[in-house]
């Protein structure tokens, strides 16, 4: 069995930020020098009434394009920037993405598509305006998706083999309709056209591999993949981020692009924000900042649940200052409520 401390050890040697130009696509792309960890701000009202007011955005994306009417290009531009904006502060918004929710995919996914993406770019010390153009790219990667069946875009069990040679359409009609904005957004209808290309030339639907693939694109592709792990389908039960980000680590190395795939641990963590784990003494505690440095040994938040021995609810544990503490499970939400 492969020990998480060795695939962290593998995935962390030199301990540095990714090389801008191993990235494919990248050109041009400015980036800031610091890109460290912020902590949890814990106001819930305030980020379900930001998410209920991107949900609205989406849904009139979605009438705009079964319509043929214009693209809210600018409200959604706003959108991106705002999300930008609030994930440079902290990651209440990346908390709400880690939760898993049952949700509309069409409308839930690209937010939580464009929250991931902005992580990744941060953690790629993207500036502000990167930031906000790969957040867009994020919001519209399955627009194309609004010119497909509604029967088969909300189809609640599995999707057949003619069922998906209908969503492997979605790219293309997606560059269409972004194409049609003119120059301007060539860059936002290439990255949503390479959203699902892969780095060893299994995607679709140009089967483009390596340094061919936009890095807008495989910074999306990622973010897709991973909501598509922990934010649960009507047919697919849910996968807690930390298995998520394990077999993001173990099975997808030929997938996307290494460094990328390190950014994604490095912002992640093994143990993501918002995450409940036992504690070698017995007690449960929510993880509520990462340590970088130490991705094995967050910040915890003790928290008196069913089955818990806390004997100081409320306390704060940092775990990279003690060796006494260690982390022995990781635990669905349900089991500790």
């Amino acid at each position: 069995m492969t020990r998480l401390s060795d695939l962290v050890h593998e995935q962390s040697k030199g301990n540095r930020a990714p090389d801008a130009t191993r990235l494919a696509g990248g050109g041009g792309v400015q980036r800031s020098s610091t890109a460290g960890a912020k902590p949890v701000v814990a106001n819930g009202d305030a980020v379900e009434e930001f998410y209920s007011g991107a949900e609205q955005e989406l849904q009139h994306l979605i009438e705009a394009v079964r319509s043929h009417a214009a693209l809210p290009i600018d409200r959604l531009t706003q959108l991106a920037a705002d999300i930008g904006s609030r994930m440079q502060r902290n990651d209440d918004l990346l908390v709400r993405v880690l939760a898993g929710r049952l949700g509309r995919p069409l409308v839930h996914n690209p937010i939580n598509v464009a929250i991931l993406a902005a992580k990744l770019a941060l953690g790629l010390g993207y500036e502000p305006e990167a930031v906000q153009r790969v957040t867009l790219a994020g919001l519209l990667h399955d627009v194309g998706m609004g010119l497909l069946p509604e029967s088969l875009v909300d189809k609640a069990e599995p999707f057949n083999s003619q069922d998906r040679d209908l969503l492997e359409q979605h790219p293309q009609k997606g560059f269409q309709l972004l194409t049609a904005l003119g120059s301007r957004y060539e860059w936002l209808a290439t990255a949503v056209k390479q959203e699902h290309e892969r780095w060893g030339g299994q995607g679709y639907p140009g089967r483009l591999q390596g340094a061919q693939i936009r890095e807008y694109a495989q910074i999306i592709g990622l973010g897709d993949t991973l909501d598509a792990m922990i934010n649960p389908r009507p047919y697919r039960r849910q996968v807690l981020p930390h298995f998520a980000l394990r077999e993001c680590m173990v099975k997808m190395k030929g997938t996307f692009s290494p460094p990328l795939i390190k950014t994604l641990v490095d912002q992640l963590s093994l143990y993501p924000l918002g995450s409940f784990v036992r504690l070698n003494t017995g007690e449960v505690g929510v993880v509520s900042l990462l340590n970088r440095r130490y991705p094995l040994r967050p910040h915890l938040t003790i928290t008196q649940l069913p089955g818990s021995d806390a004997q100081e609810p409320g306390k704060h544990v940092d775990l990279s200052q003690t060796s006494s503490l260690h982390i022995v499970e990781v635990l669905k939400p349900p089991d500790v409520r």
